[in-house]
């Protein structure tokens, strides 16, 4: 699996490319954390390895940009906090967290990550969940957009 021309250079025009992909709902226990999101491609460009769709890699050395959406369904004590964190598995390390509050009204809340990152192919890489709050949780998320420049 290789991306020969990945860049789309030519003739002093440059296109980046962009997939985006999702990762389906888990259900986490109060205190609980989870790691291992199944990625699935969903359209665009295929700029990510899934090979192994719980361990995703990057599929090409260079700059990736991420933005990741994550939801949490509603309900649990106010004021708990949940977090969604994008994190790199290999040297270098890397850790982008992001947090959000559960809300008094038991609705449902979204948390972002937005994240670039120089990566080497074969760099892996997760999402991490966690739940703070007193009581289960669906953590899902359903757009997560990866700009790939190459290097």
């Amino acid at each position: 699996m290789g991306l020969a021309g990945i860049s789309r250079c030519g003739g002093g025009n440059f296109s980046p490319l962009q997939g985006v992909y999702n990762a389906p709902p888990v259900s986490i226990p109060s205190g609980g954390s989870f790691d291992d999101a199944t990625w699935t491609y969903v359209f665009g460009d295929a700029v990510l390895d899934l090979t192994t769709p719980t361990a995703p890699k990057a599929l090409a050395t260079g700059l990736y940009l991420f933005s990741i959406q994550w939801f949490v369904t509603g309900g649990g004590t106010a004021g708990r906090s949940f977090e969604g964190n994008f994190q790199t598995l290999a040297p270098p390390a890397h850790n982008m967290n992001s947090y959000t509050l559960n809300p008094s009204d038991g609705s449902g809340i979204g948390g972002f990550v937005s994240e670039a990152i120089v990566m080497p192919a074969g760099q892996p890489f997760r999402l991490h969940f966690g739940n703070n709050d007193t009581a289960a949780h669906n953590f899902s998320s359903n757009e997560i957009d990866v700009v790939f420049i190459a290097t």
